[in-house]
This record gives C-alpha cells, structure tokens and sequence, in this order.
C-alpha cells in the first residue's frame, strides 16, 4: 500500500523533508556569495530578506488568538471541542428514546415484518377497498429523529403483489379518525429484524447522519436545527420529542 500522506517539499533543492528556510543546501550557496561577494550582494541579502519575513510571519500565527469554529472559544479547536461532544451526545441520547417510543408503539399496534394490514380509505381501479396488505421489509436506518418522514415501510397489495407501496411512520401509526390514511391491523406480526446497533445510542449509522449534521456549522447554528426539528415535522415527531417524554439531555451516558 502506498503512503499517501503529505511531506514538504524545497523550492530550492526539490527534496523532500524539508523547505526553503530550512535548506542546507541553499544556506551554503549563500554563504559562499557572502563570502565572495560580501553581505550587501543581491542573492545575499534576498535571502536574509526571506528568512526575516518568514520568522515574523511564524511568531504572528504563534501568538494569533485562535477560536474554535464551532463555540468560538479559544484554546481549542472543533475536534476537541466539548460543546460539540455534549451536542453530538444529547442527539444521539434524543434518537435513542425516540426510536425506543416509536419501536413500542409499533409492538403495541403489532406492526412488523410480514403484519398485515389494510386501508379503508383507498380505493383505485386497480385497488379494492379493505384490500391486504403485507409489510415485507422496513428501511430502519431510515427511522431515526431528524429524518422521521421517510417512507420506510414497504408493503405488498396481497391481491395483487405487483402493487407496492411505501409508507411513513406517520402513515402506518396514526390512529385519528379523521386521518385519511389511517391503517387498520388484520394480522399482527413482533418480528422486526433490527440492524446491528440500531438499538443502541452509538447507532453507527446514525453517527455518522449526526456527523454530516455538524459538518461546517457553529452551535449557534446547531442550536437553531436543534429548535427547529424539535418544534416542527410531523405530529408523530411533535407526539414523541424528548421533552415529551422527560428525557434529560444535560446528563451524560
């Protein structure tokens, strides 16, 4: 395998390890003009020039104040930066007892793999009302707290398998009356094939979702997202946020 990992290169002399200021090479060649030609030759006193500006240039960013790009404190960066840990963690900590309301919401209505279940309220010329369904596969990395409308449930018309659907967890767990796509359960299924992790709070897959969320943004930015899809989304989201359910999020796991 071959080592990708980046090395300075000398302007001066092309190898590797180190750069012009720091030249062996180059500094000998100086030394020989200085000692031909005196101190006040041209390449002589370029040279001592670029040495001059490169060390002030190195002592401004030694004493620069730095901030982290994601709090804006100083004395640490992004990487280390303990608000963002504490964020990341109260995400993952959110996801968590979310999924877990939303995995006992399914037991109790007895949706799973292979449930059955139909649609009073769809009809169509290739459809009849009341028609079977089955539940034949749910995109679980898909069912998570900031992506809670995808349409993670797939399901086969039994009378006609050619007929698929899929449908959100909004779809498949509203009970209201008046919810036009309000699903009833003929046959209950407690089988549901979680992937590896998903029940846990280091959900792999969900990390890296959260990662993607704090790619290039501040916390008051993360703090603005965090508000807003606490607040908004579906009802099935609003009916299960965290708040809701007493979590605390200042504590840590």
């Amino acid at each position: 395998m071959g080592n990708n990992k980046k090395t300075v290169k000398c302007s001066f002399c092309n190898r590797l390890g180190h750069n012009r200021v720091s030249c062996l090479k180059l500094k000998e060649e100086v030394k020989k003009l200085e000692d031909k030609y005196g101190a006040n030759h041209p390449d002589v006193l370029e040279h001592k020039t670029y040495i001059k500006s490169y060390s002030n240039k190195s002592q401004h960013n030694a004493n620069k104040v730095r901030y982290c790009s994601y709090c804006r404190e100083q004395k640490h960066n992004a990487r280390t930066c303990k608000h963002k840990k504490k964020d990341l963690q109260k995400l993952k900590k959110v996801n968590h007892e979310w999924r877990r309301k939303i995995v006992s919401d399914l037991r109790m209505k007895g949706i799973g793999l292979g449930s059955i279940i139909c649609n009073n309220n769809t009809v169509s010329v290739v459809e009849n009302k009341n028609s079977p369904w089955t539940v034949v596969s749910i995109d679980w990395e898909s069912v998570n707290w900031i992506t809670d409308n995808a349409r993670v449930f797939k399901v086969i018309n039994m009378s006609n398998p050619s007929i698929q659907r899929n449908l959100t967890l909004e779809q498949i767990l509203n009970d209201s009356e008046s919810y036009y796509h309000r699903w009833e359960v003929l046959s209950r299924s407690d089988v549901y094939d979680f992937p590896h992790g998903w029940e846990e709070i280091s959900d792999p897959v969900f990390y890296r979702t959260c990662l993607e969320i704090f790619e290039g943004i501040s916390k008051k930015q993360f703090d603005t997202i965090f508000l807003e899809i606490s607040t908004g989304g579906s009802s099935l989201l609003k009916n299960t946020f965290y708040l809701n359910s007493g979590i605390d999020t200042e504590g840590d796991y």
